[in-house]
C-alpha cells in the first residue's frame, strides 16, 4: 500500500503522456506484450488509452504525421500491431481498453469502466462494459453486474490482495456461483440484446423499491429473459405476467445456490434477499398450469425482529394522524427513493418540499426495548450535518420524549432505532416531524415500523496484569500491551465507555523511511516501520505518565532492520489523555509520514449495538462540519493505493482545525482527538475501516457477524504527520490530546479554541467590514462614484477585484497599481475619495499560480517555486503555471515591500485569496521542513505583509474567506463573524 501523501499527489512524480508513434516506445511495448502472449497470457488490458488531442512534438512530422492525427493514429497503429503479433502466438489473445473511443472496438469490445460507453453500447450491442469490484462484502456489486451484463474486474482490496485472502472467501464462493449461472446463459444475458427496461409485463405497479430489473433477448432463438436484483434483506415477490412478443408462457427461474425451477406465466416470482434471480423463457415449462412450479417456492428470509406494526401497504395513513403534507407515496417524486419494503411509504412531500408538518402513530404498548423505523430523507442540505431538521421521536403517552433520531441523510431507506429502555409495556407513540422549510433536501419518509430487542453488546474482556501495563486516574483507565506497546484499552470511567472495542485491532504508531530512487518510478514511499510489529523494549510508569520505549534496530514491513528508536508517552492530565512521541533516526533515510497515536479497534460509543452504529463522526471542514455515521456506513474516500477503506482530511487544506470527534446522540457523550501542535505544519486525520466494506445495504455497509466469520472489524483513528525530515535528525511529533466529555462537537470546538487562543494570541488590526461590494476592473477615477452608490445601498467597503499590473490572473505576482487604470497616484486619490464618503477600499490579492515564461518570474521568483522531491514544480491543473512557495524568503521580501507601498497609498487592506499551495514543498527553505514551509512560512509572510501595511495605515487589515485557525491571528474573516461555520465560530469567536 502507499502513503497518504502519495494518494493526495504530494509525493508522486510528475508524469507525462508518451507518443507511441515513435519506434523507441512502440517497439519495446509490442515486444513485451508478445512475450506475455508466448507465456500463455489470455490477453491484456490497456489502461489510460486517451491520446492527447494534438501532438506538437516536431518529430512526428518526420514520421509523416500531422499534429491532429498523430496521437490517434499512432495509438491505433500500436494496438493493431499488438493484436496482430500476439494473435500470431496465441490466436485467442484478447484486449480490453480503458477508453470511450469507438475506433478501438475493432480490436476489443470490452471497455473499462461501466457507464463509460453506455450510449455507444446501444449502437454497438457487442460492446461489453467492465466494472471494478474492490470490497469483500459488496454482493450488490456482483448482482448489478449480472443484471446489467457487465464484465467484472475482481480487484480485492483495491488491487492489494487476492481472492484467497480470508475476508474474500465468502465473496469467492458467491462469484463462482454467479459466474456459473452467467456462463450457462451467456448467449442471452451477456452476449444477447439488452432491451433497456422494455419488454417485460408485470401484474403490479410499481415494483418494491428494492427491486431492479433488466430484460434481454437471445438474438439466435428470440428467447427473452429478465434479471431481477433485490437489495432488501428478505425475499420479495414480483408478479410477472409475461414478455412482450414472448415465444412461450413457460419460464425457468434460476437463483444462486438453488435448484432451477419451472413455472408458467403469469406467476409470482420470489426474488431472494440481497441476491438476483434470472427468469428465462423455457418452452418445456409451457405445459404447467399458470403459477405452477415443479418444486417448492423460495422461502422468505427474515432478518429478525417482530412482524411490522405498520407498513403503509394499504395505500393510506390508516390510523396515523398527519398534517396535510403527509401522504402515502410510491416514489412518484422523480424516483429518488430506494429500498422501501413493499409498494408504498409515508412521505412528507405532499404540497412540495418546503411543506412542513407532523405525522403521529396511534398509541401502542412497547413490548420490547426499542422501536425500529425504516426511514429516508435529509437532516440538512446535502447531508452536511446530522441534526439540523427532520426527525422521528418516541414518546410516552403523556408526551414525554424518550428518544430522537434524525433523517439518515440518504434517499435509501435505512433502519433507525428509537430506544425506549426502561419503559417496556408502557403506552407509547411515534412522531415523525418534517420541520425543514427549504425547497431542496427537506423531505422525510417513513416506512415499516416494529418493536425490537436492544441487547447489550459485550465489551472487552478483562486485561491480565501480566500481559498489560495499567495506567489510571479518576477519569480514565488505559491498558497497553507489554509485548509490543499497542493501546488495547481506553476506558472513560465517567461515561462508562470503551473506545477500543476490538482489542485484536489495537495499534500504536507507524512511520515511514522513504527510499528515494534516482528515477521517480523506483521510489518506495511506504517503507514503513509499524509499532505493533516491534518488541517493546522498556517502559516507565510514574505518577500519571507512562513512557514506552522501542529501541532499535526496528524492522520494516519489508523485513529490513533500521537504526531507529521510538519513544511514546501517555500522560493523564485531569480529563485529558496526552500523547507525545519522538523518533530517533540514525539511518541515511529521511523520515516520511508518521502515524500516531493509532487508536485501533473502535466500533462506536455505547453498550448497545444501535448506539454504536448511531455514533457520529465530525471533522471541522473549512466549508462546514462534515458529519457521518461511520459505524453504520463508512464512506471510502480513496479509490486506490490504500488497502482498507479510508477517510483522510488534511489540515490546513480541508480542515479548519486539526481534530476529529465521535459523539453518541443517545448518551450525549463524545470523545475528542486533536493535534495541539506548537508548530504550524501540515498534518491530517486518518480513519481506516477493517477488514473491508459491503454494499450500501439498508443496515449499512459494514460486514455482518456471519460474514466476518470470527474476523475482527473496526475503525482506526490517528493523526498523520508529513514529516519529511532530513536523515539523522530526531523527529518530535505534535502532542495529541484525547478527551471524553459530555456534549457534541461544539464542546470539542470550544475545547480546541481555548487551547489555541492561550497559545496563539490574536493580533489587533482593523474591524470586519459590515457589507462589501465587489467591483470588477474599473478605472480608479470612477471609484468615487461607485463608492457613493454603494454607500446609499448600505455598503461600507469596496473590494476592487482586478487592479494590478497586467490583470489579476496574468500569473505575475507584481502587485503594483496598473498605470492603465490610473497608477499609484490614481489609486491614492480614489482611496481619499472613498474615505471622504465613509467607505473603505480593499484590494484583491491573488498570489497563485505563476507563469514561468515571464521575465518577472525569472528575475524575482524563479527560486521560490513549490517543487516535488525531484525538483519538478507543482503546476496548476491543465496549465504550465507553477505554484509559488509563500514561505520563501525572497518572495516574502518582495510581497512585503509591495504591500508597504499599497499602505502608503492609503489602501485599507487586502482580500487574501489563492495564497497557499496546500502542498508538501521540497524546495528547501532554511530552518523549515517540507511540511511547514507552506503553512508556517506562509503565515510568517502574511504577518510581515500585515505589519508593512500598518506602517502607513494603522488600521490596515488583511481579510479572507479562508477559514483556518491560525489565520485568525493575523487575518480577519471577510464575512460577518456570526455567519461563520458554527464549529469554527465556537472555537475562534466564542
Amino acid at each position: 500500500m502507499g502513503t497518504v501523501g502519495s494518494r493526495l499527489a504530494y509525493t508522486v512524480p510528475s508524469m507525462a503522456f508518451v507518443d507511441v508513434n515513435f519506434p523507441g516506445i512502440a517497439d519495446p511495448t509490442a515486444g513485451y506484450f508478445r512475450k506475455l502472449a508466448a507465456l500463455g497470457a489470455d490477453g491484456l488490458h490497456i489502461d489510460k488509452c486517451f491520446p492527447n488531442a494534438l501532438e506538437y512534438n516536431p518529430g512526428v512530422v518526420e514520421l509523416g504525421r500531422s499534429p491532429d492525427a498523430a496521437p490517434w493514429q499512432g495509438a491505433l497503429d500500436l494496438v493493431a500491431r499488438i493484436d496482430r503479433e500476439c494473435r500470431a502466438v496465441k490466436p485467442d489473445f484478447a484486449i480490453s481498453f480503458e477508453c470511450n473511443w469507438d475506433r478501438l472496438l475493432s480490436y476489443g469490445t470490452a471497455t473499462w469502466w461501466a457507464g463509460n460507453m453506455s450510449t455507444a453500447r446501444k449502437v454497438f450491442p457487442e460492446l461489453t462494459e467492465t466494472v471494478g469490484h474492490y470490497w469483500p462484502y459488496d454482493f450488490f456489486g456482483i448482482n448489478t453486474a449480472v443484471r446489467e451484463g457487465w464484465a467484472v474486474m475482481l480487484s480485492p482490496h483495491k488491487f492489494n490482495r487476492g481472492m484467497g485472502c480470508e475476508p474474500w472467501k465468502r465473496m469467492s464462493t458467491y462469484v463462482a456461483e454467479a459466474k456459473r449461472i452467467c456462463d450457462q446463459y451467456a448467449d442471452t444475458i451477456f452476449l444477447g440484446e439488452r432491451l433497456y427496461g422494455k419488454g417485460v409485463l408485470f401484474g403490479q405497479a410499481p415494483l418494491p423499491g428494492s427491486i431492479a430489473w433488466e430484460a434481454w433477448r437471445n438474438p439466435a432463438d428470440g428467447r427473452q429473459a429478465v434479471v431481477f436484483t433485490n437489495t432488501a434483506r428478505n425475499a420479495l415477490p414480483v408478479s410477472l405476467t409475461g414478455f412482450e412478443g414472448g415465444t412461450t408462457s413457460g419460464v425457468k427461474i434460476i437463483t444462486p445456490f438453488s435448484e432451477a425451477r419451472r413455472a408458467a406465466l403469469p406467476a409470482d416470482i420470489l426474488i431472494p434477499g440481497e441476491q438476483f434471480a434470472l427468469v428465462v423463457e423455457d418452452p418445456d415449462a409451457a405445459s404447467l398450469s399458470p403459477g405452477e412450479r415443479e418444486s417448492a417456492p423460495l422461502s422468505v428470509q427474515d432478518p429478525g425482529g417482530t412482524p411490522y406494526a405498520w407498513d403503509f401497504e394499504s395505500g393510506s395513513l390508516g390510523d396515523w394522524k398527519g398534517d396535510p403534507n403527509w401522504t402515502v407515496d410510491n416514489n412518484s417524486a422523480g424516483g429518488w427513493y430506494a429500498g422501501w419494503q413493499g409498494n408504498g411509504y409515508a412521505w412528507s412531500g405532499h404540497g412540495g418540499e418546503a411543506a412542513t408538518g407532523k405525522l403521529r402513530s396511534p398509541v401502542f404498548p412497547l413490548d420490547k426495548d426499542g422501536v425500529e423505523v425504516l426511514a429516508a430523507g435529509w437532516a440538512d442540505i446535502q447531508g452536511r450535518t446530522w441534526n439540523r431538521w427532520n426527525y422521528i421521536t418516541l414518546h410516552l403517552e403523556d408526551g414525554t420524549e424518550l428518544d430522537r433520531v434524525y433523517a439518515p441523510n440518504t434517499t435509501t431507506f435505512t433502519p433507525l432505532v428509537l430506544d425506549g429502555s426502561g419503559h417496556r409495556d408502557q403506552p407509547v407513540y411515534i412522531e415523525a416531524v418534517d420541520d425543514a422549510p427549504e425547497g431542496t433536501y427537506s423531505m422525510l419518509c417513513l416506512d415499516t415500523v416494529r418493536t425490537v430487542d436492544l441487547p447489550e453488546t459485550p465489551g472487552p474482556e478483562a486485561f491480565d496484569a501480566n500481559d498489560y501495563i495499567h495506567l489510571e486516574n479518576e477519569m480514565y483507565s488505559i491498558e497497553v500491551a507489554r509485548s509490543n506497546g499497542v493501546i488495547a484499552r481506553i476506558h472513560d470511567k465517567v461515561g462508562k465507555l470503551d473506545l477500543v472495542l476490538e482489542p485484536r485491532l489495537a495499534d500504536n504508531w507507524t512511520f515511514a523511511l522513504p527510499i528515494v530512487g534516482k528515477e521517480a518510478w523506483t521510489n518506495t514511499e511506504a517503507n514503513r516501520i509499524q509499532g505493533k510489529s516491534q518488541a517493546l523494549t522498556s517502559h516507565t510508569l510514574e505518577n500519571n505518565s507512562l513512557t514506552l520505549r522501542w529501541d532499535g534496530p526496528l524492522v520494516s514491513v519489508f523485513g529490513i532492520f533500521y537504526e531507529t528508536a521510538v519513544e511514546m508517552t501517555i500522560t493523564l492530565q485531569g480529563d485529558q489523555v496526552v500523547f507525545e512521541m519522538t523518533i530517533d533516526n540514525e539511518t541515511d533515510l529521511e523520515i516520511g509520514e508518521v502515524y500516531y497515536p493509532i487508536i485501533g479497534g473502535t466500533n462506536g460509543l455505547g453498550a448497545k449495538a444501535h448506539q454504536r452504529r448511531a455514533t457520529v463522526r465530525t471533522v471541522p471542514m473549512s466549508t462546514g462540519a462534515d458529519t457521518q455515521r461511520i459505524y453504520h456506513t463508512f464512506a471510502n474516500m480513496t479509490p486506490f493505493g490504500e488497502l482498507y477503506p479510508e477517510q483522510v482530511y488534511v489540515y490546513p487544506h480541508t480542515l479548519s482545525m486539526p481534530w476529529m470527534h465521535l459523539y453518541s446522540p443517545q448518551l450525549n457523550r463524545g470523545v475528542y482527538l486533536g493535534a495541539h501542535d506548537p508548530v504550524r505544519r501540515m498534518k491530517a486525520v486518518q480513519l481506516l475501516q477493517y477488514p473491508g466494506i459491503a454494499s450500501n445495504r439498508a443496515d449499512g455497509n459494514w460486514p455482518r457477524e456471519e460474514e466476518l466469520g470470527g474476523m475482527p472489524a473496526g475503525v482506526s483513528l490517528n493523526v498523520v504527520h508529513f514529516a519529511y525530515q532530513p536523515a539523522g535528525e530526531r523527529f518530535t511529533a505534535s502532542p495529541v490530546v484525547l478527551r471524553f466529555h459530555d456534549g457534541d462537537a461544539s464542546e470539542a470546538a470550544r475545547f480546541y479554541g481555548a487551547w489555541f487562543k492561550e497559545n496563539f494570541p490574536r493580533r489587533e488590526g482593523g474591524n470586519v467590514p459590515a457589507r462589501i461590494r465587489e467591483v470588477a476592473r474599473t478605472p480608479f477615477a470612477e471609484l468615487a462614484a461607485v463608492a457613493a452608490d454603494a454607500k446609499t445601498q448600505g455598503y461600507d467597503t469596496l473590494l476592487l477585484k482586478d487592479w494590478k499590473v497586467g490583470g489579476q490572473h496574468n500569473g505575475i505576482p507584481d502587485f503594483r497599481p496598473d498605470d492603465g487604470l490610473g497608477g499609484r497616484d490614481g489609486l491614492a486619490a480614489a482611496v481619499q475619495a472613498c474615505h471622504a464618503l465613509g467607505v473603505r477600499l480593499l484590494l484583491m490579492f491573488n498570489l497563485q499560480y505563476a507563469d514561468p515564461d515571464t521575465e518577472f518570474y525569472k528575475v524575482h521568483t524563479a527560486g521560490c517555486v513549490c517543487t516535488d522531491r525531484w525538483g519538478i514544480p507543482f503546476t496548476w491543473d491543465g496549465t504550465r503555471r507553477v505554484g509559488l512557495n509563500p514561505g520563501a524568503p525572497e518572495l516574502r521580501d518582495l510581497l512585503t515591500e509591495q504591500v508597504r507601498a499599497l499602505g502608503q497609498h492609503g489602501v485599507d487592506g487586502l482580500f487574501i485569496t489563492g495564497f497557499f499551495t496546500d502542498k508538501i514543498d521540497f524546495n528547501p527553505v532554511p530552518g523549515m521542513t517540507a511540511d511547514s514551509v507552506d503553512w508556517d512560512g506562509g503565515m510568517v509572510t502574511l504577518e510581515r505583509m500585515h505589519e508593512a501595511g500598518k506602517t502607513s495605515t494603522p488600521d490596515f487589515m488583511l481579510i479572507s474567506d479562508m477559514v483556518r485557525d491560525h489565520l485568525t491571528t493575523t487575518v480577519l474573516p471577510s464575512a460577518p463573524v456570526e455567519t461563520l461555520e458554527p464549529l469554527f465560530l465556537r472555537a475562534m469567536f466564542p
